[in-house]
Order: C-alpha cells, then sequence, then structure tokens
C-alpha cells in the first residue's frame, strides 16, 4: 500500500509533488481549483509538463489524484446548478488528463428532496455530459479514472451506502458503454464510514465490512482510501476529520481496516488537520504507515 497526503498546489501541480517528496509521501492529491469556487484555476501547457516531468523523475512519489470541487453537485434537480456543475466536473477532468491524474475523486453529491433513484439518474447523466464534454480536447480514451467517495450520510446526500455508490458506477457506465474509454472506481474515506453507521472496530467486523463491500462493489473496484479520523461518534452523519489515534475511531481500528490484504492495491491519501491545523505533515505520514504497520502484525497473529 502506497500512503500519501492531500497536499497545497499553489504554484503550479509540480510543487505540490514537491512538497510531497519533503513529507515522504508516495502518494499526492491535489485540488484541480479552489475547491469552493466554480471559476476554474487554469493549468497551463507548461505547468502540466512541469508536473508530468516532476512525476516522472520522482523518487518517491507514484502517483497524483485530484479531488474534485466540492460545489460541484450532479445530483441537483436545479437545472442552472446541474449545469455549473457539469461544466465544473468537465473542466476538472480535462485538468487531471493534463496532468495524468490516477483519478478524479469527488463526492457525488445532494439529491435535494428529488428522491435518491432521481439524483442517481442526474449523477450518471452529468458524468456522461462531462466526459462528452472533456472528450473535445482529450479524446475518447481517458488515462484518469473517476473515483465515487462515499459520504458521511447528511442530509440527502448519495453514497453513504456501498449500494448507492454501486449503482452510480452500473448507471454511468451503461450510459458510456461502447461511446468512450473511462474508468470508474471507488475512493473510501474511513472517516465517511464511520460516520455513515459503518462498524469497523475488530477484526470480524472488518471482515463483514470488507465482504460487504465486495458482494455490492466490487473489491477491485476500491482504488484509494481517504484515511482519516473521526471528530464525531459512529453514525453521526457527520463529515468532521480527525487527526490519526485523536478520534473517536482510534489507530487500532485504522490499522485493522487498512491493513487488511484485500486492500493492498489502494493508495491510501491522508486529509487530516495535521498539527497546525494545515494539512498533513511529514509527521502524520509517519504515524500513518506505523498504523498500517501495526494492523499487519494483528492480521499475521490472527492467522
Amino acid at each position: 500500500m502506497l500512503i500519501g497526503a492531500h497536499t497545497s498546489s499553489a504554484g503550479g501541480p509540480a510543487k505540490a509533488i514537491e512538497r510531497a517528496e519533503k513529507m515522504g509521501a508516495q502518494v499526492v492529491q491535489v485540488f484541480t481549483q479552489s475547491p469552493r469556487a466554480w471559476r476554474p484555476t487554469p493549468i497551463s501547457d507548461d505547468q502540466a509538463a512541469k508536473c508530468r516531468l516532476a512525476l516522472c523523475e520522482s523518487e518517491t512519489v507514484e502517483r497524483i489524484y485530484c479531488h474534485a470541487t466540492y460545489l460541484i453537485n450532479l445530483a441537483s434537480p436545479e437545472k442552472e446548478l446541474f449545469k455549473r456543475s457539469v461544466e465544473c466536473f468537465a473542466s476538472n477532468l480535462l485538468a487531471c488528463e493534463s496532468i495524468t491524474s490516477s483519478g478524479l475523486i469527488f463526492h457525488p453529491g445532494s439529491h435535494r428532496a428529488s428522491g435518491l433513484q432521481a439524483g442517481l439518474v442526474s449523477i450518471a447523466q452529468g458524468i456522461a455530459s462531462a466526459v462528452e464534454i472533456a472528450s473535445r480536447d482529450f479524446g475518447k480514451n481517458f488515462r484518469t479514472s473517476v473515483l465515487f467517495e462515499n459520504t458521511a450520510g447528511a442530509g440527502d446526500t448519495i453514497g453513504r451506502t456501498f449500494e448507492d455508490l454501486a449503482q452510480l458506477i452500473e448507471r454511468t457506465e451503461s450510459i458510456l458503454a461502447g461511446k468512450y474509454s473511462i474508468n470508474f472506481g471507488v475512493c473510501i474515506d474511513t472517516q465517511h464510514l464511520w460516520a455513515s453507521g459503518i462498524d469497523y472496530s475488530s477484526a470480524s467486523k472488518v471482515e463483514s465490512v470488507i465482504a460487504q463491500f465486495d458482494s455490492v462493489i466490487g473489491l477491485g473496484r476500491l482504488k484509494a482510501i481517504h484515511l482519516n479520523d473521526s471528530k464525531v461518534a459512529l453514525g453521526s452523519n457527520r463529515d468532521r476529520h480527525a487527526n490519526l489515534g485523536v478520534g473517536s475511531i482510534g489507530a487500532d481500528c485504522l490499522g485493522l481496516l487498512i491493513a487488511h490484504n484485500a486492500f493492498n492495491a489502494a493508495d491510501c491519501i491522508l486529509e487530516v488537520p495535521g498539527p497546525n491545523g494545515k494539512g498533513p505533515e511529514a509527521i502524520d505520514i509517519e504515524q500513518a504507515r506505523k498504523i498500517y504497520s501495526d494492523g499487519l502484525k494483528v492480521w499475521e497473529s490472527n492467522h
């Protein structure tokens, strides 16, 4: 398992790789633009080329991921918000392609009382429209995978269950079948999982969660893990990240989950506040590696 962190891309995405290297991160996640603004921050051809070169030459960082803009809500029944979300998603996808991002991770959105099924249909149609827009610049074959992130379960959000995520993948692939080559997968956020009421506080519960995920979605779809502790209790349905080992999940439970051999191929990305509230630092990467190592020892002792 590769372990890394979300990092600032101020100064261009190549700078994010440089910052990640200093932290000892093996993977890095960035925003393609301001996460709370519609207006895109264009990545110039020169910046994209520098990022690709930095990634190729790095002896530490192996992959880069992008997190989609928070404002995007492809499940919205409001026509103008849906339209802006499609355009923004397409812009994010274009940025990902330009820097050879391994995945665009995004929150599916909120159906805003229009109903779950209507929201699922809207998201699939929105992604298909965004892929069509992006294909005008990059063709029909995409390097970047689209990764649906599970949600904490607040309000009318979609993605709180494995069934939601499975339906999103199935519906989107059905629309795009035979038209474009693009892969869809999942990013599991450990805090969102906990907040949505999914308990993995023991080895047997971890096994149960993994079996359910594999049955409903398929482990081959799991590409990334957002590794975060939680400021809120199990089932609180709130998105509140805490530093590793100081939240309601705890280091032992996190270690049990991420060190399970079913998750070996997934890349682990920290989104914790960090020691100064400004994001992950080297000390957080070190702690994540210890948590993973300790988890491995538990599984080895159980077998």
